[in-house]
């Protein structure tokens, strides 16, 4: 059988999956079909295309065309009852990344640096709503509600809350039917990902730059400040938990981080006049050691030394 029309007959059964997604799949599957014009039965042959992007991609890309290629096989082998090959290919090694996000002082300058209101209004909505940067292209004035905004992603139509002030920004940008608006018409979301990165690098960020920095940061610091990782699931558009719990695991490591503030770590040290556990204040020049009975003291080198009172 030949590839293509394999192809397009699973393309035709994905009406679950967003224009996005099928488009991803297409764009994958178009070099499958280039690759090898009669279907594969035989694992060989689907083993030395992926093989031969190795070189061409990352681990992460790599392993999404894996992906795809056992969905094609699922199908028809479910549909068809044909044989399966892809049982037989072992899921390509793909390192896990650990997220970035930006720090607080990065966040300031990204929430004030937009030369326009439709600049300012993306930055914004981003690090607000936490929206994908596709979702965000795809915004028109009418999915505007208050405080919350509709959007349309890989899971669907959601509902994602959004604050006061952001609501206010996307207010007062243009006039068309679509929120962001360019010399030719819509911004698509390869021209809103070319302006978040813009402003990032004139920041000196050195991080992998995009919409989904954006995303991140405030996925995280939705944890950080208690949030519920079900709800930030939904506002996310995540199906399953898994995807979010990426964040959960982030945000704890951040927060073990932190621990030097406990009320544990604080009282490692004893007072030498009462012997009640002390606590620290931790300044830049070190760390100062101060007990309930008035004694004072502070740390070098690890060592606890008493604050001299004389007066000189």
């Amino acid at each position: 059988m030949l590839t293509r029309e394999a192809v397009d007959n699973y393309l035709e059964s994905c009406l679950s999956l967003s224009q996005q997604t099928i488009a991803w799949y297409r764009k994958i599957l178009g070099h499958f079909v280039a690759y090898c014009p009669t279907l594969p039965t035989k694992p060989e042959p689907i083993e030395r295309f992926l093989a031969s992007y190795k070189k061409k991609c990352n681990d992460e890309t790599l392993r999404a065309y894996y992906r795809v290629l056992k969905t094609l096989y699922i199908f028809r082998e479910h549909r068809y009852r044909e044989s399966n090959p892809m049982r037989f290919i072992r899921t390509p090694c793909c390192k896990r990344k650990a997220i970035q996000t930006l720090d607080t002082p990065e966040q300031a300058m990204i929430l004030s640096i937009g030369k326009n209101d439709r600049d300012c209004a993306i930055l914004t909505l981003f690090l607000d709503s936490m929206i994908r940067c596709g979702e965000s292209a795809s915004l028109r004035r009418e999915d505007i509600s208050g405080n919350t905004i509709k959007v349309c992603g890989k899971t669907g139509e959601r509902i994602v809350p959004i604050s006061e002030s952001t609501a206010h920004l996307l207010s007062h940008i243009g006039q068309g039917e679509y929120l962001f608006i360019g010399r030719r018409g819509p911004l698509t979301a390869e021209g809103i990902s070319k302006i978040v990165k813009k402003y990032l690098k004139s920041l000196g960020i050195k991080k992998k730059l995009g919409p989904h920095l954006l995303r991140h940061t405030a996925a995280t610091q939705f944890i950080e400040n208690g949030g519920n990782p079900f709800v930030l699931q939904q506002i996310l558009g995540h199906a399953t938990l898994k995807a979010t719990s990426e964040y959960v695991r982030l945000a704890a490591t951040k927060m073990a981080a932190k621990q030097q503030f406990s009320a544990i770590q604080n009282g490692r040290h004893r007072c030498p006049k009462c012997g009640q556990l002390v606590f620290r204040e931790k300044y830049e020049e070190g760390d100062n050691l101060v007990c309930i009975c008035g004694w004072s003291g502070y740390l070098n080198g690890g060592q606890q030394h008493e604050q001299s009172n004389n007066v000189h």
